[in-house]
């Protein structure tokens, strides 16, 4: 999901293998039948992203097998509020599409006159084992793109990539996280950029390796005031360490006031301790209040997959010292099993919006909703589909 110049925002989703938009208008709690974006050459179309550029202009990618049942990215665009998309387009070069890319990310350059700036991130995925991540660009409202494979530091084999996000600054610096899932060498790695993607800082672990006992993963990136970078991530005891207790399971945020060049000790989200381990990517955002860091909200998102598939929330007003409560996200009834998961937040004048999925009114599949966090989350919206 994504917000807009004029208070607009944009949606995108996956059902039965092609891919949605819809769009909810300024000021409105409606939004709009959905579009489809997927042409008919389509093929198990998957994970979509979305960006919404200044001048209004929607982008949107995903994972596509249409070209020899290969994973390639593909991009499409509207200019119309998400009514009509134009052809889409497979942004990987034909030489580097065997390795099968996954997962995109897009995000878009915020400054004056930079509207037709794109960026995408994937994972990549050879026949080798080892995965990389590939970096895309465009400049010309996605007409034409370059392309890169990231190097990682000397020393590091990377064979198992769970989460991938990526922010742009008001400066135009870019920022890539991810982290690597291995047993015994859990790491959450990030990078920027501050020339649009065509050099790279070093590529540094946010957190060191830790043993099989402690696992940090699913890692969320959002970003305060200029130069303020927020991560937060699920922190993981299991059994078997130097005790063989069960410590428990913890959501934990790391701060960097400084674009990522050094990072204050990690904060506890609660403190929390959830009853099992949570399996899909977390979801953060960030409202920053006045020039420092001590008044920035922080709302972090998960569902508790593969417990009850419930959402809940927890937010902190002050910088990460203290914490609410969890409440639960979706106004789904008790004890429904709604099936929900893979939340996102997004910001917008001041006011923070979810999305997921659930399955509490299409028969055990999951479709899309929405939320406003006012002052909790409130207003569960079902996106409406087309009807087949």
């Amino acid at each position: 999901m994504a917000s807009g110049p004029n208070d607009e925002m944009a949606a995108v989703y996956s059902m039965d293998y092609d891919i949605y938009a819809s769009t909810r208008n300024a000021d409105s709690s409606v939004w709009n039948n959905p579009n489809k974006i997927t042409d008919p050459g389509h093929q198990l179309a998957i994970y979509p992203d979305v960006a919404m550029a200044s001048d209004g202009t929607i982008y949107s990618v995903w994972t596509d097998k249409r070209n020899d049942f290969n994973n390639d990215i593909f991009f499409s665009r509207s200019s119309d509020s998400g009514v009509s998309w134009s052809a889409n387009m497979d942004i990987i070069p034909s030489i580097n599409r065997a390795p099968n890319q996954v997962l995109p990310v897009i995000a878009l350059d915020p400054r004056p006159g930079n509207s037709n700036v794109i960026y995408v991130a994937s994972f990549e995925n050879p026949s080798s084992g080892q995965m990389f991540i590939d970096f895309s660009s465009s400049t010309d409202s996605g007409n034409t793109w370059t392309f890169q494979r990231l190097a990682y530091p000397v020393g590091y084999d990377i064979y198992k990539i769970g989460s991938l996000a990526m922010e742009v600054d008001t400066q135009g610096r870019i920022y890539l996280m991810f982290d690597e899932l291995v047993s015994g060498e859990t790491r959450i790695f990030f990078t920027t950029s501050n020339d649009g993607g065509q050099s790279w800082e070093d590529m540094i672990p946010l957190t060191p390796p830790f043993d099989g006992c402690l696992v940090v993963h699913h890692p969320s990136l959002a970003l305060g005031n200029t130069g303020v970078v927020y991560v937060a991530y699920v922190q993981t005891n299991h059994t078997g360490c130097d005790n063989g207790e069960v410590v428990g399971v913890h959501l934990e945020v790391i701060r960097s006031a400084n674009k990522g060049q050094s990072w204050e000790e990690p904060i506890l989200a609660g403190p929390l301790t959830l009853p099992k381990d949570i399996l899909q990517t977390i979801a953060l955002a960030v409202l920053p209040h006045g020039y420092g860091v001590t008044d920035d909200e922080i709302v972090i998102a998960w569902s508790d997959f593969p417990d009850k598939y419930q959402l809940y929330s927890i937010d902190s007003k002050n910088g990460g010292e203290s914490w609410s409560e969890p409440v639960k996200l979706s106004d789904a009834a008790e004890p429904e099993n709604i099936n929900a998961d893979f939340p996102q937040l997004v910001t917008l004048d001041g006011v923070v919006h979810a999305i997921w999925r659930d399955a509490r009114r299409t028969g055990g599949v999951r479709a899309p909703y929405t939320a406003v966090m006012l002052p909790i989350f409130d207003h569960a919206l079902y996106l409406p589909l087309l009807v087949k």
